[in-house]
């Protein structure tokens, strides 16, 4: 029996080859720990095929992850060390280029920034060493490197919800716990049912392993619900942090709106279905920093699936476009004044005929070098 898993940005799928026939499942892709979702599409598949995790053979394993990593900038923050007198290299590339002597024709960023290249004092040659590497250099080095550190970093619930609020976006709020007796507390200072889900820290979400459940009421059912989440979040192979609190939401549809702080083209804002089946292909729109209403309107309607949505009557009336709108140029307002801002998104933003309101957020943060530029007339 022949076992294949192929990790996608949106979606893990499994294929078994077994008995002359093809047995598949698909589960969605945990980027916070891809091995949870490969696990969960091969045990569905296993399942399916009514055969055992022992009668695999073989195991073939493909992805995508890195080709988006690099298509989006998202590696990890990397320095290279280099022949000193070479480090450049990575940027110059090779002498037959496209467009030889056009001086402004745009090309990919390199894979490391000028002040994450670091020279080292030596040298080989085809004869073997030129210019050994001194000791006494070492630590020099050592110390270039430790201050191109990564200062990258996802914010914390605290100060991402600050933000939002400096920015009059509206977000549910919530109380994180770490454990079940202040679950309790914190539900029992809620008029109404609750929502109980698992922490993780960013950039994962609770979504990934379906570690949220809705419409608690009640002491019992909150230790229930906290029971059952951790033994889902540990079943799925994830370290356990606690839990939140917070009120249910109006029912309405649930909505992505995401930005990214772009080196060239500054911030791009995009719009697309929410909640566990964000990023749904074809469903998606960009646009650069919209900046009105009707720039916002504009890339509203270029997703089909939010668009549509905010045609239909839910009971007896549509979802607030104008509260969608405003948390749109809210949120690219926010990454246009706060330029170490790189990414982000409000996911999901439930959106009802009473308004808008954020259910989840992550924005994550750096340090951005200011890029040399040359005149090109």
């Amino acid at each position: 029996m022949l076992l294949g898993v192929d990790v996608g940005g949106t979606f893990t799928d499994a294929v078994l080859a077994v008995d002359g026939r093809l047995v598949t499942a698909k589960s969605p892709t945990t980027p916070g720990d891809q091995s949870a979702g490969v696990m969960a599409a091969v045990r569905v598949a296993l399942e399916r095929a009514g055969r055992p995790a022992g009668d695999v053979r073989a195991f073939a394993h493909g992805m995508t992850v890195a080709t988006n990593a690099l298509l989006e900038g998202r590696g990890a923050r990397t320095a290279l060390l280099a022949t000193e007198g070479f480090t450049d290299v990575v940027e110059l590339g090779r002498q037959a280029r496209p467009e030889l002597y056009r001086l402004c024709a745009a090309r990919p960023a390199p894979l490391v920034p000028p002040d994450r290249r670091i020279a080292v004092p030596e040298r080989a040659g085809p004869g073997g060493v030129v210019r050994p590497l001194e000791p006494a250099a070492v630590d020099g080095v050592l110390g270039a490197l430790a201050a191109a550190g990564s200062d990258d970093v996802w914010l914390e619930a605290g100060d991402v919800a600050a933000l939002l609020d400096a920015y009059g976006i509206p977000r549910l709020e919530q109380r994180d716990c770490t454990n079940p007796e202040q679950a309790v507390a914190a539900a029992a200072e809620i008029d109404g049912p609750v929502v109980v889900k698992a922490l993780f820290p960013a950039p994962a979400q609770a979504a990934e392993v379906d570690a949220v459940l809705l419409g608690l009421e009640g002491e019992t059912a909150v230790r229930a619900a906290w029971s059952a989440l951790r033994d889902r979040v540990t079943g799925a192979g994830r370290e356990w942090h606690g839990a939140s609190v917070q009120p249910l939401a109006e029912a309405g549809v649930d909505v992505l709106v995401g930005a990214v702080n772009h080196r060239d083209l500054g911030v791009v804002t995009g719009v697309g279905v929410g909640g566990r089946h964000a990023g749904l292909p074809g469903d998606v729109a960009f646009r650069l920093a919209p900046a009105t209403d009707v720039e916002a309107e504009e890339l509203l309607s270029e997703s089909p699936v939010v668009a549509t949505w905010l045609q239909e009557r839910r009971a007896g009336l549509p979802p607030d476009r104008d509260a969608l709108e405003s948390v749109v140029l809210r949120l690219t307002r926010l990454f246009e004044d706060v330029p170490e801002l790189m990414e982000g998104d409000l996911n999901p933003l439930r959106v009802s005929a009473a308004g808008a309101t954020v259910l989840d957020a992550r924005l994550r943060a750096a340090h951005r070098t200011m890029r040399e530029r040359i005149r090109t007339w």
